[in-house]
């Protein structure tokens, strides 16, 4: 069961087209990938305890088993647990910056190849039975075969465009790049896209696309980490952005009658600011109530232009939520502004995880269908 949760977990990370359809968008593609890495540890941490309660007072079998350097297949079983739980660790414990965690996730290939020579030389049950031999092996490659999809061969048949920064614009605590591109680049609204910008971290981040215009987009970037940081300062017109995607399907989720509430959370008001874009130019006649939470009201970079927005759109409504000084955004509250009637409506958040889970369990459990709860979440722990 580790070794299927551990390669079924390379196959989550590839970001193939066709997984992400059948999941319905690369977030919960990457949802799918963080439940099946927990389970992978799980079993891992079950099997040697399994182990142990069987062989109770065979001390003979347990030296075999557990004693470092007896038995070279059960040793590197215990050195593929204890570097599972290393990377965990430093996923989880500490916030690595971002080249740092990926190089430290790539290790991940030794987990699952010490894994399965654990299983293929002292698994009894493989040994006694040809047909699971054969199923180790098989889905064990699969899980390298994703794995070096993912490290080596996506970089040249995965979804890339090659395009050059148009203008840079720096807001309250945001800064705006506009990205020239070709008429082979189709996105949809609320999608994203993997960016790597020149003169940066040679690494690439993910950023919503924000905006669009007749062979451009905007990404919006907010100032909170090494390489954002640096965007405003080393990122110029002319710059080279090599781009992957796009990826998502945040603004396909639900039909287009349905009367919507959008939840942003702080910078993560950029998808709306696409779909707000979309329903200007294409409009539904839906209801669209949203709801932007913040600490600050000064770090509203784009304020003006959701206010611009309300002229155009009939059916738009936009509330202000200061979560220093009203508390976090609740199902109650939603209900309060939408007079009771939370049914019926798709909602759609965006933000930290927390407050998104948060609010999601709460909306499911005040009636609403959790498919009518669509949540934009790329945290891979």
């Amino acid at each position: 069961s580790a070794l299927t949760f551990l390669s079924l977990n390379f196959l989550l990370s590839t970001r193939a087209r066709w997984l992400e359809g059948s999941l319905g968008g690369l977030d919960r593609m990457y949802g799918a990938h963080c439940t099946v890495g927990r389970m992978s540890l799980l079993w891992m941490m079950l099997h040697p305890l399994a182990l142990l309660a069987a062989n109770l007072g065979n001390m003979g079998r347990l030296s075999v088993i557990f004693l470092p350097g007896v038995d070279p297949s059960n040793t590197l079983g215990t050195a593929s647990l204890l570097l599972f739980l290393l990377l965990m660790a430093l996923t989880v414990v500490y916030a690595l910056p971002y080249g740092s965690w990926l190089s430290g996730h790539r290790l991940m290939l030794a987990v699952l190849l010490l894994a399965a020579y654990h299983a293929l030389a002292s698994g009894s049950d493989i040994a006694a039975h040809p047909a699971l031999a054969v199923w180790t092996a098989c889905i064990t490659a699969i899980g390298v075969a994703s794995s070096l999809y993912t490290m080596v061969l996506y970089r040249y048949l995965g979804p890339r465009s090659e395009m050059r920064v148009a203008g840079i614009q720096g807001r309250q605590g945001a800064t705006d790049v506009i990205l020239e591109h070709d008429s082979a680049f189709k996105f949809r609204p609320g999608q994203f896209v993997y960016a790597l910008l020149e003169n940066t971290d040679g690494e690439f981040h993910p950023f919503s696309i924000s905006g669009h215009g007749d062979g451009w987009i905007r990404i919006s970037v907010k100032a909170s980490g090494n390489m954002t940081s640096r965007i405003s300062r080393d990122v110029q017109k002319g710059t080279n952005v090599v781009v992957r995607g796009p990826y998502g399907n945040f603004g396909g989720r639900g039909t287009s009658d349905r009367p919507e509430v959008w939840l942003a959370g702080g910078i993560d008001i950029t998808p709306f600011l696409g779909l707000l874009q979309a329903e200007r130019e294409n409009p539904t006649g839906r209801r669209v109530l949203l709801v932007w939470s913040y600490r600050v009201h000064g770090e509203l970079p784009y304020e003006a232009e959701i206010m611009g927005y309300l002229a155009d759109i009939p059916g738009l409504a936009f509330v202000h939520w200061n979560s220093a000084q009203q508390g976090r955004v609740s199902a109650k509250a939603l209900g309060g502004l939408l007079d009771g009637d939370l049914i019926g409506n798709t909602f759609r958040l965006c933000g930290p995880r927390a407050m998104m889970h948060d609010l999601g369990r709460q909306l499911v459990s005040a009636g609403v269908r959790a498919r009518d709860v669509v949540q934009e979440d790329f945290n891979l722990v």
